[in-house]
């Protein structure tokens, strides 16, 4: 990935993950509790994927966030 590609993903899971948060708001207003707490998952999805992004690695989901580690090179 280049330092380019790196920068606007890493931009995108941020936008991605604010853009989660506010619905999830929008649903807790609503009192749909199940919907709010999917979507609050979402947005802790969303900044970790961006917070390891900016580090290099490349997790790709939920499970590669967890097990997630630094390529060797």
């Amino acid at each position: 990935m280049t330092e380019e590609n790196r920068h606007l993903n890493v931009t995108t899971e941020w936008e991605m993950s604010d853009s989660s948060w506010l619905e999830a708001e929008l649903l807790l207003q609503g009192q749909a509790w199940r919907g709010a707490v999917s979507r609050y998952s979402y947005a802790a999805f969303h900044s970790a994927r961006a917070a390891l992004l900016s580090r290099g690695l490349e997790p790709a989901t939920h499970v590669g966030l967890a097990t997630c580690s630094h390529p060797k090179g």
